[in-house]
């Protein structure tokens, strides 16, 4: 084997190692939950634009059935509004605190 080679074989063997270093730092951090697989994330977003897309479109709806016939002005109108949003921020914040503890 000449010096060309040889060294050829140390820088193959100095990339495999660091290779399987690399792949076993991965390893562990997958262990101590430091990634996550994709799908999994993509089904958690998907699964939150639902809810948030329902409770959005929920708030028309919610908001006729409580001011129909009645008159408000418009503080009173902005004040339920956000009384609505709110309880959607805080049921969105409780759906996702009970999916952080699985």
């Amino acid at each position: 084997m000449n010096a060309t080679q040889n060294g050829e074989l140390v820088e193959a063997k100095t990339r495999l190692t660091n290779a399987q270093a690399d792949m076993k730092e991965f390893q562990y951090a997958v262990l101590r939950k430091e990634y996550v697989k994709r799908d999994d994330v993509s089904r958690t977003w998907t699964e939150q634009a639902g809810r948030v897309r329902s409770r959005l479109l929920s708030l028309p709806v919610r908001l006729a059935g409580m001011l129909a016939g009645a008159e408000y002005a418009a503080p009173e109108i902005e004040g339920i509004t956000q009384k609505l949003v709110n309880e959607a921020l805080s049921e969105l914040a409780e759906d996702y605190a009970e999916q952080e503890e699985k």
